[in-house]
């Protein structure tokens, strides 16, 4: 599946040594470059050279990354915070066509609000770091995370919520503490790691990329990756969505990864998640602008992924406002460089964030 989700993003002929730059920075752009540096080194290894580094900075990144992991087993593990790994480590071993090399920049996890406070403290009392530096300004947009740094120097996004912006957060209904009870382990390098169960890392997966864009060929073949390992059940894939309010959602990233990727996803599971109108624009989106040949910037099938919300209605209402506005709506909170140390608004912070329906 690795060869069809390159040939989306490579043409069929390979273009003149002139244009391998540019053709370079476009599978990068998928991130899709360690996976094609693998699957060009023997055949074009002039080509593969393009994305060495690339495949070099992920092998080195997930390797770090997975000491870090065997480090916060220990620490919450003795003292009984209840966490997840999302996204990264996780799909690079268990969504990913060569195990190891998918890139991501940082390590995502989640623990329920009830504990995140005590998770927060835990690791700046074992020398990790905490990046966000202006506390009113965490207090006032109120985000479903905050960033830490480990000794070793790998960011950690600590979440206690799976949506980061409030008022993105505020549309759908995904609690932490059943995604929590319903956690699996799986192996990441020699050891297990908590991860979500496979029906909520599907649908996580798809209303992340939703939420980003849907415009990376990365994102789909994660999807793709996951429905070709676990054969979800989708009853139950459909019955959590709509739970999440996440139907329209789960439903464009996979009308968009079966187009691209060959996904195998039945028209009666689309047609449980999103209703028809909303269908049909997420399929002229792809076909105006095909999430294949895209290189970055606005473009209709990102704001149309971007605008997915709990019901077809405000889905389109969603669309109308981002339309009008031709902007996309910033992106995660940053740590800024403004320093406003203020212990009260960190703890108002935490208290608010233990009061959140869990």
């Amino acid at each position: 599946m690795s060869c069809r989700c390159l040939a989306a993003a490579l043409p069929v002929q390979l273009p003149a040594r002139s244009q391998w730059q540019e053709l370079s920075r476009h599978v990068r752009r998928h991130g899709l470059a360690p996976l094609a540096y693998v699957r060009t080194v023997h055949e074009t290894p002039e080509l593969a050279a393009f994305w060495r580094a690339d495949l070099e900075e992920a092998v080195g990144r997930h390797l770090r990354t997975r000491v870090v992991l065997k480090e916060l087993s220990d620490l919450f593990g003795a003292a009984e915070v209840a966490w997840v790994v999302l996204k990264g480590p996780v799909l690079s071993e268990h969504a990913h066509p060569v195990s190891g090399v998918r890139p991501y920049v940082d390590l995502d996890l989640l623990v329920g609000p009830a504990q995140f406070e005590g998770a927060v403290r835990l690791l700046c009392d074992n020398d990790w770091t905490m990046l966000d530096r202006n506390h009113r300004h965490l207090l006032a947009q109120f985000p479903g995370e905050v960033h830490l740094l480990s000794p070793s120097g790998v960011q950690v996004d600590l979440h206690w919520s799976l949506i980061n912006m409030s008022t993105t957060r505020s549309a759908f209904t995904i609690a932490s503490g059943p995604l929590l009870a319903r956690r699996r382990f799986v192996q990441v390098g020699s050891h297990g790691v908590p991860a979500l169960c496979a029906t909520d890392m599907l649908l996580h997966t798809c209303l992340h990329a939703a939420l980003t864009g849907a415009d990376r060929l990365l994102l789909l073949l994660d999807v793709h990756e996951q429905v070709h390992r676990s054969q979800p059940r989708w009853n139950d894939v459909a019955q959590r969505a709509h739970e999440w309010g996440a139907g329209p959602a789960t439903a464009t990233v996979l009308i968009r990864s079966s187009r691209t990727l060959g996904t195998p996803v039945q028209r009666s599971v689309l047609r449980q998640l999103a209703g028809l109108s909303w269908r049909a624009i997420v399929r002229a989106a792809d076909r105006v602008s095909p999430v294949e040949r895209l290189t970055g910037g606005g473009s209709l099938a990102r704001i149309v992924a971007r605008s997915s919300r709990p019901t077809t209605f405000r889905s389109f209402a969603e669309l109308a406002t981002r339309s009008r506005r031709h902007v996309l709506e910033p992106g995660p909170i940053e740590s800024t460089a403004t320093v406003t140390h203020d212990p009260q608004a960190l703890r108002a912070y935490f208290e608010r964030v233990a009061r959140q329906e869990d």
